[in-house]
């Protein structure tokens, strides 16, 4: 905004303090989240009332050019002393010391990727975890037991029984099974020793039976904690986005550890394909149909959730930081005559409870968790997973038993034919 004219912002200033004609103001005309929220927390507030006739704008606060060594933006125009003073606040960072006037902390604020923490059954076998491995190897234990003892007690008993006397092995593997499934079994005795165990079996897995079909239900409902790396954020299965802006763009590409380099080169711009840059609401959207994983100012980010999740969905969001960005300060030209006076009048708005007042009503905190258990959603076919495999191979495993039965029935057929054509052949031949 040109100012080479006396304005309101001289006014607020006294005009004496001015060693020469005030130039220029740059002012970031970015459409993101700290950019904009620069001049609400009330930070550069000498700047509120200046005059706004000019449209003269820097697009961006501007980063070195590591083949040039040009520094662009608002950064550039300050170190060039075509500007005085940078009207939004800046990432403190190493480089931009040695020529930018760090006046003062505007606000602490954090990045990180937020996603709403996946169901159990997308990591995850549920139909093992209702019990613990001990608990696991009892109970088969507890079947094979069983079924031994029911299977002496019908082989030693004394009284004859026709129901049970042709009793295979594979019909006792086949009633442990059913019994396992609360299906009984069409096997009925006479035998009260055997009629005892088989009463006492059935009550045992009744209770086993109702633990682990009350465990699944929980489960059901309930979400996986074991996404909390970059390295988990690498599961093919989740998407990943970023928040459009600027120094995003350029921080993640300056990235240099081997992890988070190689996460940025597969999951978010990788070669040939579209990167995965994209605005907060569109962001915050599929983000809320879950799987997915994006990358923003997280006080904005739940600004946007407050707005648009439903109650239950505001559970269960997991946070992961990729970098430590450094917290955003205001800044000024390098020796500025401005220092003081604008260092004095920001710690007045922070005294005053000004910045602070801006800042609650425009960052928003970690919504609350008001109904997590209360929402109960319907059974997802990835819920089903393990059950429709246990389908499949079953049908798999019997085809393939079928065609080795039909050969080698085949075979034994062709071998005995071909054995009593040889007998035939032998009697009806002469001696």
């Amino acid at each position: 905004m040109n100012c080479n004219h006396k304005s309101n912002f001289l006014s607020t200033i006294e005009e004496k303090y001015f060693a020469h004609p005030y130039r220029w103001i740059i002012a970031d005309a970015d459409n993101d989240s700290i950019q904009n929220l620069a001049l609400l927390p009330g930070s550069n507030i000498v700047l509120v009332n200046q005059d706004t006739n000019s449209d003269q704008y820097v697009l961006k606060q501007g980063y070195k050019d590591p083949k040039t060594g040009q520094i662009t933006g608002m950064s550039g125009r300050l170190q060039r002393k075509e500007a005085d003073i940078g009207a939004t606040v800046i990432f403190m960072t190493s480089d931009r010391i040695e020529y930018l006037e760090y006046l003062s902390m505007a606000f602490s604020t954090e990045f990180a990727f937020i996603l709403r923490s996946p169901p159990i059954s997308y990591v995850s076998n549920i139909y093992y975890l209702p019990f613990t491995g001990v608990v696991w190897i009892c109970s088969i234990l507890l079947v094979i037991l069983c079924t031994l003892v029911i299977a002496l007690t019908l082989k030693f008993h004394v009284m004859p029984d026709e129901g049970t006397e042709n009793m295979t092995t594979s019909d006792y593997i086949l009633f442990a099974v059913s019994s396992i499934c609360q299906m009984g079994s069409e096997y009925l005795t006479k035998v009260l020793s055997t009629r005892i165990s088989m009463f006492a079996f059935f009550i045992a897995l009744l209770f086993v039976y109702t633990s682990y079909t009350a465990n699944i239900v929980a489960l059901l409902q309930s979400t996986t904690k074991s996404i909390q790396t970059i390295s988990d954020l690498q599961n093919p299965a989740i998407r990943v986005g970023v928040d459009d802006t600027p120094y995003s763009r350029h921080y993640f590409k300056m990235e240099n550890e081997p992890t988070r380099k190689l996460f940025y080169g597969t999951k978010i711009a990788p070669p040939g394909k579209p990167d995965a840059f994209m605005n907060i609401s569109y962001g915050v959207s599929r983000m809320r149909d879950g799987m997915f994983a994006f990358h923003v100012e997280t006080p904005q980010a739940y600004r946007e959730i407050e707005k648009t999740f439903f109650e239950h969905e505001k559970c269960g969001l997991v946070e992961i930081k990729f970098f430590a960005m450094s917290d955003i300060w205001c800044v000024i030209q390098k020796h500025s005559p401005y220092k003081e006076i604008l260092k004095a009048n920001i710690m007045k708005i922070r005294e005053h409870g000004i910045q602070l007042r801006e800042r609650s009503r425009v960052y928003k905190s970690r919504p609350k968790c008001d109904s997590d258990g209360k929402n109960f959603g319907s059974v997802r076919l990835i819920d089903c997973y393990a059950a429709l495999l246990i389908l499949v191979y079953g049908f798999l495993i019997s085809f393939f038993v079928f065609c080795a039965e039909k050969f080698l029935k085949s075979k034994f057929k062709h071998i005995c034919t071909s054995k009593l054509e040889m007998y035939r052949e032998q009697l009806t031949s002469p001696e």
